[in-house]
């Protein structure tokens, strides 16, 4: 078969400075998934050993180059111009490669293959999207290669979660298109007795009002204060799911106030996720920032009311008075008084609890992934 008349093909990049899986990771494997089963050939191009390896069970093509890291800490801005010629040199062979394959599109995730690749792909004819989901920190704007970002930016669709991404993106001045694709909810609601069989598993009382939190234990996500709102309501019970480079560090503050309403119950499936928000009779996300919160859209179409900062894109998630709770970011005294009126009031709870179930429909993966097709494919 030849290149033309083969089907179109789809490539992701992803050179991250640290190994992670998250929300973003997620995302992009559930729409490779989705274009995979319909057809559209994949590969993934990668320095991440968790992203090879999950695409890679998931029967996706993985190239993996160990040496290449995002540049967007001063330590590998100085290790750049030691890398830029051999990763152009390499990445000018596989994209003409897939495209002679018949590969259509490249989504590039981390900033190193924007600045690298953008300008090979596009002379090779490929459609380049870049994916923004991380927020934009100062060093960002302060970054030497921004410059080459926004005249990149001319070649390419950029595509970002939520509204307030885009106006924090719109700052930068991008020459391109830029579109909201808000993520989809991927996980379907757990059953009564699926969420009353995880809690029985866990040790949680049928009866007890169960706060969770759930994504990546990080600094940025707070989840030490996820342990202050424990130690504040000693008679209810805390579940923390998620792994990451803070969760030794948690369990030391657990142990050390001798903690025994707050469980860490370690990264969850999909379908252990799903039982877990049905389990919670209320939802914190206590991040700094997030440019959507695939947490609270998850546990809002669990039908679970969400407390959460009122940052970024968690206004277009979280409707306060509605289906949950917004307070100003860093006031967690205020997160606690909002905890405090949903345990108290069961009426209330459920009230929100009807509300949140038609986050389901606001954010449908057929939404989603129909939007994305358009942009990945015209």
């Amino acid at each position: 078969m030849s290149a033309a008349s083969s089907p179109s093909g789809i490539i992701l990049t992803r050179f991250p400075l640290e190994s992670g899986w998250g929300g973003e990771e997620k995302l992009h494997l559930h729409l490779f998934d989705s274009l995979k089963i319909s057809g559209t050939k994949t590969v993934v191009w990668t320095s991440d050993k968790n992203i090879a390896r999950r695409f890679g069970d998931a029967k996706h093509k993985i190239h993996f180059s160990r040496w290449y890291r995002d540049i967007t800490a001063k330590w590998s801005l100085l290790m750049f111009p030691i890398v830029f010629l051999p990763f152009y040199l390499t990445g000018m062979v596989r994209l003409r490669q897939w495209k002679q394959q018949g590969f259509t599109t490249i989504v590039m995730l981390t900033l190193i293959e924007k600045i690298v690749l953008t300008k090979a792909a596009h002379r090779l004819g490929l459609r380049v999207i870049w994916a923004h989901h991380a927020p934009l920190g100062d060093w960002f704007f302060r970054n030497p290669l921004f410059t080459h970002w926004q005249t990149l930016s001319k070649l390419v669709t950029i595509v970002t979660p939520s509204h307030a991404m885009k106006n924090a993106l719109q700052k930068a001045d991008p020459q391109g298109a830029l579109e909201v694709v808000p993520n989809p909810v991927m996980i379907e609601p757990s059953t009564a007795e699926i969420a009353a069989t995880f809690r029985q598993r866990n040790n949680l009382a049928a009866d007890a009002i169960v706060v969770g939190t759930a994504g990546r234990i990080a600094r940025e996500k707070n989840p030490f204060q996820f342990v202050y709102l424990a130690e504040q309501f000693p008679q209810i019970s805390f579940v923390m799911a998620g792994e990451g480079e803070m969760k030794k560090h948690i369990e030391q503050i657990i142990s050390s106030k001798k903690l025994r309403n707050i469980l860490l119950v370690g990264q969850l499936t999909a379908d252990e996720l799903a039982a877990f928000y049905s389990a919670c009779d209320i939802v914190c996300v206590l991040s700094d920032y997030e440019t959507f919160c695939l947490v609270a859209a998850e546990a809002l179409a669990s039908g679970t009311p969400v407390i959460a900062p009122n940052v970024g894109g968690l206004p277009e998630v979280v409707t306060h008075g509605e289906n949950g709770f917004l307070f100003s970011v860093g006031d967690y005294a205020a997160a606690a008084d909002f905890l405090r009126k949903l345990i108290e009031n069961k009426e209330l709870r459920n009230t929100m609890s009807a509300a949140a179930m038609a986050t389901q429909k606001r954010f449908s993966k057929e939404e989603y992934e129909a939007k994305m097709r358009v942009i990945l494919f015209g």
